[in-house]
């Protein structure tokens, strides 16, 4: 089992115009109006996003969401959107890219104030004996433990899984003065049936190589937090998550095309299971 522990710091964020939006993005996906299964969007009715199966917008309603992808013209990518829970306690919603394969999962515990989230993804891998099968991965973060709450548990933990391989990394974050976050990872990883000796032969000669990959990994993580910094900064408005939510779905919206070939018409439920 290869073990490593690194750490960097990086911009202090603040969460709660990003966790003000989340609520006001799930009251305006309510409040979408269908006309006959699809999705009436200021009176132009869009056929790439329909109703499966169930009734908007109750729980276990499912969703063909079909996006214009950007190359090559006239590709569609479709997606079943499945809503499996909306309380005040828990909301979940499934995707299925159907041309990929993936099935994503995401869960917030209270939506209303979301204090965690959940993103489960398994994803079928090609290939030869060594990468075939699926990849999954779970991750978890406890939003209500961010800064400037001072948990002793790590907020983040990461749990990834293939036939042949398994990992774990979990992420403490504290604050550390001048608007900044401390964040200390912890990462596990081992091989799997055939390859869980090979691994643990390799650990001495690889540790090196990847702790050199880790610490790149975390510089790259360090930037990216200071550009989604700038970005909540600039597009999130705290007072008025309304008007971002609504900004978000026009985008999701803009991507649904009104009219859809005849064969992208045929319905997902019977093919899904």
């Amino acid at each position: 089992m290869l073990r490593l522990s690194a750490s960097t710091t990086v911009s202090a964020i603040d969460t709660r115009p990003l966790l003000a939006v989340v609520p006001a993005l799930i009251r305006r996906w309510r409040a979408l109006p269908f006309d006959q299964g699809c999705v009436d969007d200021r009176g132009r009715r869009r056929e790439g996003l329909c109703v499966e199966f169930g009734a908007h917008p109750r729980p276990g309603t499912g969703y063909r969401l079909i996006m214009t992808g950007d190359e090559p013209a006239g590709r569609f990518t479709t997606t079943l959107v499945e809503l499996l829970a909306d309380d005040p306690r828990r909301f979940h919603v499934r995707l299925r890219l159907l041309d990929g394969g993936e099935v994503v999962n995401v869960e917030l515990e209270h939506p209303d104030r979301p204090i965690s989230v959940l993103v489960d993804v398994t994803a079928p891998f090609a290939g030869n004996w060594l990468t075939r099968g699926p990849l999954s991965v779970r991750a978890k973060l406890d939003l209500a433990a961010l800064p400037p709450a001072r948990p002793r548990a790590p907020q983040l933990t990461v749990q990834v899984s293939h036939p042949r391989a398994r990992g774990s990394a979990d992420g403490l974050v504290a604050a550390t003065g001048g608007g900044r976050w401390k964040v200390d990872v912890k990462l596990r990883a081992g091989g799997r049936g055939v390859l869980r000796p090979l691994v643990a032969v390799t650990v001495p000669f690889i540790r090196r190589i990847v702790a050199r990959e880790l610490g790149s990994a975390l510089e790259r993580l360090a930037r990216s937090v200071e550009e989604l910094d700038r970005e909540l900064r600039a597009s999130f408005d705290p007072e008025d998550p309304q008007r971002v939510a609504e900004a978000v779905l026009r985008d999701l919206l803009d991507g649904v095309p009104e009219h859809l070939p005849d064969a992208s018409r045929t319905g997902l439920a019977s093919s899904d299971g």
